[in-house]
C-alpha cells in the first residue's frame, strides 16, 4: 500500500543550522513533526526523540527584527538528543503557522518580540538557577565528606562546567536572526553545562536524594513557576 505523501512547505518557510547558515527552504519531508520539534536529530533518532519529545517542553527563542519578519529558534531539553540546538525559522509576521511553532514550549523571547509576544522566561534567572543548584550539590558533597571517617576522605571533588552567565553576540548567515542566535546559543551552553552536572550529579550516590534518580532537564524552579511564559 502507497503511503500518503507527505505535506510540501512553502518556500516562505526558511530554516537554518544551528551554525547559523540560511537555507533556502525545506525539502520535501523535511518537515516531519517541524511544527512540534523540527529537529534534524527527530528524523536521525527518531524513536529516542519522540520519547523524549513525551516528556519534556522545548524551549523557542523568539525575535521580531523588524516589523514584517518573525524569527524563531527552537532548543531542546533532555538527554538523548544529538543536539540542543534544533534549527531556526523565519516567517512573515501575519504567518499563521507562528502560534503552531510556539506551542507548548517555553518561550524566550527578545527585547523586540516582547512587545508581540510577552517578555518571556528569562535566561539570565536560568544561568543562575544552574548556578544555585550547582552550590548546593557542592555543599551536599562537602557535607557528605565531613561526615566520613578521616581515613575515607579522599574522594574526588565534582568538576562542574563553566556556567556562562551572559550571552556573547552571534552573527547568523541571515542577518535578521543574529539576535535570536544569540540567544539560543546562550540558552543552548546552559543546557549543555546543566547536562554535564546532572551526569556528574548522579554519578555520585550520596547526590542522588538531591534531585532524583533520572536526570532533570531543567535546574529547579526555572520553566515551571513561569506560566506566562508557556506559550498556549
Amino acid at each position: 500500500m502507497r503511503a500518503a505523501p507527505r505535506e510540501r512547505i512553502p518556500a516562505t518557510l526558511r530554516r537554518m543550522g544551528h551554525r547559523g547558515l540560511v537555507r533556502s527552504q525545506l525539502r520535501d519531508g523535511d518537515e516531519a513533526e517541524g511544527f512540534g520539534v523540527g529537529t534534524s536529530a527527530l528524523r536521525r533518532n527518531r524513536p529516542v526523540a519522540e520519547r523524549q519529545e513525551s516528556k519534556m517542553r522545548g524551549i523557542v527563542v523568539v525575535d521580531q527584527p523588524v516589523e514584517d519578519r518573525v524569527v524563531g529558534w527552537h532548543v531542546n531539553v533532555g538527554d538523548g538528543l544529538e543536539s540542543t540546538m534544533a534549527g531556526a525559522w523565519v516567517l512573515a509576521a501575519d504567518d499563521d503557522r507562528i502560534a503552531r511553532l510556539l506551542t507548548g514550549r517555553i518561550l524566550v523571547t527578545t527585547e523586540k518580540a516582547a512587545l508581540r509576544f510577552g517578555p518571556g522566561a528569562d535566561v539570565a534567572a536560568l544561568a543562575f538557577a544552574i548556578v544555585a543548584e550547582t552550590s548546593a550539590l557542592d555543599a551536599a558533597f562537602a557535607a557528605h565528606v565531613a561526615a566520613l571517617p578521616s581515613s575515607k576522605r579522599s574522594l574526588v571533588t565534582p568538576r562542574w562546567p563553566r556556567i556562562p552567565t551572559r550571552p556573547v553576540a552571534e552573527a547568523a548567515g541571515d542577518p535578521l536572526a543574529s539576535s535570536a542566535l544569540t540567544l539560543a546559543r546562550w540558552v543552548s551552553e546552559l543546557l549543555t553545562a546543566w547536562d554535564r552536572i546532572e551526569k556528574e550529579r548522579l554519578t555520585r550516590p550520596f547526590l542522588v536524594p538531591r534531585g532524583g534518580e533520572l536526570a532533570r532537564p531543567l535546574p529547579p524552579g526555572w520553566g515551571t513557576t513561569a506560566a506566562p511564559a508557556i506559550a498556549a
